[in-house]
């Protein structure tokens, strides 16, 4: 009841007004996060297409088409809200309605429809609409000529504009009037040059909430190639197929800035832990900062060194040679979070992603999934290959993640035209062998080898064939199933029985 209180307050339906200044935060969780607090890092997003990363203080200053501005107004409003760079104030002040319709209807006397009916749509061409005395337009674009003649108003005037502190949004309404073949344009073409103009001298900042999705966007708009080539919707796939969820304990390697770790972090919400391995000097805890986390999430990822593996399959082979050993340097909550296994395994490497993979698939719980991104397929098919042959998981899936995005516009609905093709592949499955890291330091597996070519494994007083049996014999063929011990815990006593 206080969170919606406060957000009504804070939208203004708590019957009075807000206020015209910042929005106080309420510490009711920050208002479900819903505000920008003082020292939250952020994302600024300028129209559109361009993004910084921002941590937000009130003497902080964003660059916005050359120019500073003071970012301390931003603190205590909404996320998402959107502000318009003004030349005039110089400073960030509320972003009012776009110019697109007005100035349309008022060169063109259009009327827009926002629901057009069946029976309208039907009866006009597809790229017409109509005047409101309901007669279809006659203008097209057959005239045009691009020789640079039709705009009145010169570059020095509206530099002159510019520098006398005229808001963007008077350029462009200067721009339209002194067009002498705006008005003979279609309704498509005003539109296109409105906002052609407006994309140079009307600058919309809008601040957007770090998260898994907004930073995949902005890391891959400003560098492809430092995110792995690793797209938005592929994000979203590969942690899709990992089965990422609440109260599981998740073991990530990834060098995608720490976008997939803040992303399972995030789908975990601090209901379980996020081992996060790297194999380089340094982890990727100073990106994950970028999410403003809360204590409780980030204190569920623990950051292991890649070279720890090498020490924990050591402590493996001894465990599994009965064998005294020793911890190694190994943090022991870790060692514990190795010996029950993890309940899913998501990588997004650099280099060798197959090699990695088998590494750390005995530390997998037996029926949890597993993916791996990489942008190149030919390492993945090699692993789809081997891990069909040795049997080592079921529905094993290699796919491509393909985006399209469609501009959706009144009677111009259709693909954009310039756009990222293929981002990676992603090849998933579930692990079936048994009984794998579930498997209690107790448990013994007896193989007895005779003369008739038949042994038994026995684990928990469980018999279980693990040899084809005789043809003669007339009964079914069984396969053999391949018996994983427990990584760190399982102690084997192997007894032979010769005739």
């Amino acid at each position: 009841e206080d969170v919606e209180q406060t957000l009504s307050e804070s939208v203004g339906l708590g019957g009075e007004a807000p206020s015209a200044g910042p929005i106080e935060p309420k510490r009711v969780a920050d208002v479900k996060g819903a505000l920008i607090c003082d020292g939250d890092q952020v994302i600024i997003c300028i129209n559109a297409e361009k993004y910084n990363f921002v941590d937000m203080r009130p003497n902080v200053q964003v660059r916005v088409n050359k120019r500073n501005y003071k970012a301390g107004v931003l603190i205590g409003t909404p996320y998402g809200g959107k502000w318009e760079a003004s030349r005039a104030a110089k400073e960030l002040v509320p972003h009012t309605e776009d110019l697109d319709a007005v100035l349309i209807k008022a060169h063109a006397g259009l009327v827009h429809t926002r629901h057009p009916t069946h029976s309208t749509l039907c009866s006009l061409d597809h790229t017409h609409t109509t005047h409101a005395d309901g007669q279809v337009p006659t203008t097209d674009n057959r005239n045009l000529l691009d020789n640079n003649t039709s705009q009145t108003l010169k570059q020095q005037q509206v530099v002159e504009m510019q520098a006398t502190g005229v808001d963007g949004k008077s350029i462009v309404a200067a721009l339209v009037a002194h067009s002498t073949t705006f008005a003979s344009k279609t309704e498509f073409s005003q539109a296109k040059y409105i906002k052609k103009k407006q994309q140079k001298h009307v600058f919309v900042v809008q601040v957007l909430r770090p998260t898994s999705l907004t930073l995949a966007k902005a890391y891959f708009e400003k560098s492809a190639n430092s995110l792995n080539f690793l797209r938005a919707d592929s994000l979203a796939c590969l942690l899709n197929r990992s089965d990422v969820r609440a109260n599981t304990n998740a073991l990530v390697l990834e060098n995608c800035k720490g976008v997939v770790t803040g992303g399972v972090a995030e789908r975990v919400g601090g209901y379980g832990k996020v081992v996060n391995l790297y194999d380089t000097q340094q982890s990727n805890r100073a990106n994950l900062k970028v999410f403003n986390f809360s204590k409780t999430i980030s204190d569920s990822i623990i950051d292991v060194p890649l070279s720890n593996i090498s020490k924990l399959l050591y402590m493996r082979r001894q465990a599994l040679a009965g064998r005294p050993y020793s911890n190694c340097g190994v943090d022991e909550r870790v060692i514990k979070l190795f010996k029950q296994g993890f309940d899913c395994i998501v990588l997004a490497p650099r280099t060798d992603p197959v090699g990695l993979l088998n590494a750390l698939l005995p530390f997998l719980k037996p029926a949890q999934a597993f993916a791996v991104f990489y942008p190149y397929l030919e390492p993945l098919s090699e692993g789809f290959i081997s891990l069909r042959n040795n049997e080592q998981a079921t529905h094993i899936q290699l796919a491509e993640t393909w985006f399209r995005e469609f501009q959706v516009l009144p009677q111009r609905t259709r693909p954009v035209m310039q756009m990222h093709g293929a981002s990676g592949y992603i090849l998933s499955g579930i692990k079936i062998h048994m009984p794998g890291p579930l498997a209690s330091p107790s448990t013994t597996a007896t193989a007895t080898a005779s003369a008739s070519a038949t042994a038994t494994a026995t684990t928990d007083n469980t018999t279980i064939p693990t040899t084809h049996e005789n043809s003669s014999s007339g009964g079914p063929a069984k396969k053999k199933l391949k018996m994983e011990p427990n990584p760190l815990t399982t102690t084997t006593t192997t007894t032979t029985t010769l005739p």
